[in-house]
């Protein structure tokens, strides 16, 4: 999907604005293409089924979640981020530009699609959103990381890890915390 769109030098709606992409980031990702792209794969193969399944949540129809999630790994290597680096710093950049894609895809005038196809709540996300979304991410990819150290099943600590993450949403809600 994110190949593709690569190899045919084509940015997602969306793509440019969602990671301020410019003349100068582009050449930036290309003083060194190859390395850079051997770097890319390795991270685009970890986590581009995650972030699509989660841009296939918060979107309505499969084909916007494709662009969506596209357009935010494109951002990602042509922005001047250190792509060798899978870290959750990373990989929250890479889910803040899923959601500036999506922002700006559901109110673009331009866009082919109707806008009731596009974002469901993301515009509305607060800061304290946008990190739970982030800790769900990295919960994911640590997931079978953990249950394999603590020798118990994978859904096990999926269970464990959503409790929690549910239990600090209620207590920032309870806060009032944005």
């Amino acid at each position: 999907m994110v190949w593709d769109t690569l190899s045919a030098h084509h940015f997602p709606v969306g793509a440019l604005s969602a990671g301020g992409i410019d003349n100068r980031s582009r050449d930036l990702a290309f003083e060194n293409p190859s390395e850079r792209l051997t770097q890319f794969e390795s991270l685009l193969h970890q986590w581009e089924p995650l972030v699509f399944e989660t841009c296939r949540q918060l979107l309505v129809d499969r084909q916007t979640a494709e662009l969506v999630c596209s357009g935010a790994f494109i951002a990602l290597f042509f922005s001047d981020a250190q792509i060798d680096d899978n870290s959750p710093m990373l990989l929250g950049a890479l889910l803040d530009f899923v959601i500036r894609n999506a922002c700006h895809i559901g109110g673009s005038p331009n866009s082919a699609t109707p806008e009731h196809l596009y974002c469901r709540r993301l515009c509305q996300l607060t800061p304290v959103g946008r990190f739970l979304i982030t800790m769900r991410f990295v919960n994911r990819l640590e997931i079978d990381q953990i249950a394999r150290m603590l020798d118990v099943k994978a859904s096990e600590v999926h269970v464990r890890l959503w409790d929690a993450m549910i239990e600090m949403e209620q207590s920032i809600n309870c806060s009032g915390t944005n």
